[in-house]
């Protein structure tokens, strides 16, 4: 008991201890009477009360590196090398004092000093909420990558906090309110949909997404005024638009058999589907109505397989020429 009075006293107490103290009730107790005993019992219940504030700092400031680099991790060209060795030292053994200190009233590391000063900036506590987030979501991930890519130059040798604020988090989050209000009224181009979306994403995958994308903007402030109608109404013209795509494979498909093998007969339908994935590409996701996608619906019928057997008749026109050519009697096939 003396030596923890008095590693408490001098601040010399390790997390470990301290922890082992905090979960045992009893010993807990026996400890504050000791404390209340003792001639300096105020100084050093203070004492006891800092090192529990010490500790608890310690550990809130790990849970938020943590989250934060969660997110570096996603991203390219960042360099995140003393996040990783703090994260990485177990600190739990250390004296209080060694890995803190006091000055002003607040706290910060003794020997991470690019880590205070990552720690001290404003913003850097309400940017590591939202980091778990963005780091889920496949729109925001992008957004910051990409920007992480045109700002390789400001990151790449060392970590500033400001400079990340400035180049990547702020614009980040201005390009995802500006995607989301777009998707939602389908201004959105058609292009910047198939940048974020695939053919194989269920609806599902599109709606976790841009709920997620929802929840990333709601930290600024600006989510509540896209309602959920709006983003579900997106969901299905997103949808509707991979389906149009599957057709105009499908339809280039019927046109390369036509032509392949002189098919005659009115193909008016598949050549106004086989080229609509690339005239749609720059234009509003709001262009893929009804019309165009009952015009689809033609095709809906071919299955994968149906393809597949279309795609191997054309890949084998030889062969099936040359047994036209050659095997004038269908008798001919039975020997």
């Amino acid at each position: 008991h003396g030596t923890f009075v008095e590693e408490i006293h001098e601040i010399s107490i390790s997390a470990r201890n301290l922890s082992k103290i905090r979960e045992n009730t009893k010993y807990f107790s026996s400890l504050c009477q000791i404390v209340q005993s003792n001639d300096s019992s105020k100084l050093n219940h203070e004492r006891l009360q800092q090192c529990f504030k010490i500790n608890n700092w310690i550990v809130k400031q790990q849970e938020l590196l943590t989250m934060f680099k969660g997110l570096l991790e996603r991203l390219q060209n960042i360099y995140r090398i003393d996040i990783d060795e703090l994260l990485a030292t177990d600190l739990r053994s250390d004296p209080l004092n060694t890995i803190c200190q006091l000055q002003n009233e607040e706290l910060s590391f003794k020997y991470f000093p690019k880590i205070n000063e990552i720690i001290k900036f404003p913003k850097f506590q309400p940017m590591c909420h939202v980091c778990d987030l963005i780091s889920q979501s496949r729109i925001t991930t992008k957004l910051f990558d990409d920007l992480s890519v045109e700002n390789r130059s400001l990151m790449k040798n060392s970590f500033d906090i400001k400079l990340f604020y400035q180049y990547i988090w702020v614009p980040a989050m201005k390009h995802s309110i500006e995607l989301l209000l777009k998707l939602a009224d389908q201004t959105v181009l058609i292009s910047t949909v198939c940048e974020y979306f695939t053919c194989t994403d269920t609806e599902n995958t599109v709606i976790s997404e841009l709920n997620l994308l929802k929840s990333v903007v709601r930290f600024n402030g600006d989510g509540n005024q896209v309602d959920q109608d709006r983003l579900i109404f997106c969901v299905s013209k997103i949808l509707q638009y991979f389906n149009l795509q599957q057709c105009s494979d499908g339809a280039n498909l019927i046109i390369q058999l036509k032509e392949t093998f002189k098919i005659l007969g009115n193909f008016e339908i598949f050549e106004n589907l086989k080229d609509i994935k690339h005239t749609l590409q720059h234009k509003q996701l709001s262009c893929v109505n009804s019309k165009i996608s009952k015009v689809a619906g033609y095709l809906s019928s071919l299955s994968t397989a149906n393809l597949e057997v279309i795609q191997a008749i054309i890949d084998r026109v030889d062969f099936i020429m040359w047994v036209r050519e050659n095997l004038n009697d269908l008798s001919e096939l039975r020997t």
